[in-house]
């Protein structure tokens, strides 16, 4: 086999062995990556972490914020203490993910929901940072909405707020708002309102940048790869250099 034509099949070979797809859930309208917490972990100063069966239901265990807490294992971060500021930090272990445009500009955070009509003001009672530009109130969102959570198919399901970041907006980046291409490589959280009441815990189980990467179909992959492996064989036979 000539250098040409050995080439030409270990493309094939490469874009054949890239048919395997990403880990990749969908909740609601966004799609998340699952292999963005590749490196991933998070630190809290908070006690209060406890197991809950509702990312199972989402289809994103083990990835929820809980299980990559380096303090104890759990499903739940809950910034629970009535009288102090806690926080969480989700850090990408220098990893990061980029921000892009439509989805890939979204940051999506589920907290734990008591109501089951409409989001409760839990689901607000925190501020978040990216990169560590400074803190914004979490009332800054692009969008929150109630995910009525059935307790199927078995365990003990809460409803969740999401809570969507642009990360474009002015709100964040000291007022620049972050641009596409930009890396992000921590997020952090802290709760806030007035402490001592019952509204100053949120409880919070997944937080991910959303928009997972398009990954061509096996089939399409195949089709290119036999497609050059063709090409190859075609100017083998007609002597084309």
């Amino acid at each position: 086999m000539n250098k040409s034509m050995g080439l030409l099949c270990a493309c094939g070979t490469i874009l054949l062995a890239g048919a395997s797809q990403a880990v990749t859930v969908s909740i609601d309208t966004f799609d998340f990556e699952l292999d963005q917490f590749a490196n991933a972990f998070v630190t809290t100063d908070s006690t209060y972490t406890s197991s809950n069966d509702t990312d199972q239901l989402l289809g994103i265990d083990p990835f929820s914020v809980g299980d990559m807490v380096s303090i104890t294992t759990g499903d739940t971060v809950s910034l629970g203490d009535h009288n102090k500021q806690e926080s969480l930090l989700l850090d990408y272990g220098g990893t990061g993910f980029t921000v892009g445009s439509g989805q890939a500009a979204r940051f999506v955070v589920y907290e734990a929901s008591s109501s089951s009509t409409v989001p409760d003001t839990e689901g607000l009672a925190f501020q978040i940072n990216f990169n560590n530009t400074g803190w914004v109130d979490a009332s800054n969102n692009e969008n929150i909405s109630l995910l009525m959570l059935a307790g199927t198919p078995g365990g003990t399901y809460s409803n969740q707020n999401q809570i969507v970041f642009d990360l474009t907006s002015s709100a964040f980046n000291g007022g620049a708002g972050f641009s596409a291409g930009t890396v992000i490589n921590t997020v952090g959280i802290r709760n806030i309102t007035t402490f001592g009441t019952g509204t100053s815990d949120p409880d919070f189980l997944f937080m991910a940048h959303a928009g997972a990467a398009p990954v061509p179909e096996p089939a399409t992959l195949t089709l290119l790869g036999l497609g050059v492996f063709g090409l190859a064989v075609r100017r083998r036979m007609t002597g084309t250099k």
